[in-house]
């Protein structure tokens, strides 16, 4: 195992283990009136950080995921990203108090099809483990489809799963492995 491993699949964990824990909160919460908003505000500062550890942890599965890429498989990773680092700006907007759209929104869809991409990729070309691609394509789906007003935050908690997994797998494989 390697160090570059070892960081980026230790932001993984941290990062997906805070995204589970914000969200889990959030959903708890009782549901947004009728044109109402579900009061999640003190949660941002907390959903910015799982997402930072998460980037840091994209970062290193993209770049030190595995040894040869081709560029197409660069190319999935800017979506991928720049979602991230957009769903992180907008939050940090949000918690600043002011309009986190079209921020989000954007940035939600971007992280949809970069992790709706990778899935794919993952699974057609066999180069990791077929876990982590399933990972990834019921992450997307999911992500695509939750809303933190009502029952529907349930749904980001995979997303931290993912990224826990991911993390998890980083750890345990070894040099030899096409995913180090």
């Amino acid at each position: 195992m390697t160090k570059k491993t070892n960081w980026w699949g230790i932001s993984s964990i941290v990062g997906g283990t805070v995204w589970i824990v914000s969200w889990i909160v959030i959903a708890l919460r009782p549901e947004a009136e009728s044109g109402g908003y579900r009061e999640v505000d003190d949660v941002h500062i907390w959903i910015m950080t799982g997402m930072a550890f998460i980037l840091v942890g994209c970062l290193g599965m993209h770049w030190f995921g595995r040894r040869s890429k081709s560029l197409a498989e660069h190319l999935l990773g800017v979506p991928l990203l720049a979602g991230a680092s957009l769903m992180a700006i907008g939050r940090w907007m949000q918690h600043q108090g002011w309009d986190p759209q079209p921020t989000v929104a954007i940035g939600w869809i971007l992280l949809f099809l970069g992790l709706f991409s990778y899935g794919v990729n993952e699974i057609v070309k066999r180069t990791a483990p077929l876990s982590i691609g399933a990972a990834y394509l019921i992450t997307a789906c999911s992500l695509i489809v939750m809303n933190d007003q009502d029952w529907r935050a349930w749904l980001a908690v995979p997303f931290g799963a993912a990224w826990l997994l991911l993390g998890t797998v980083a750890l345990r494989t070894s040099r030899s492995d096409n995913f180090d």
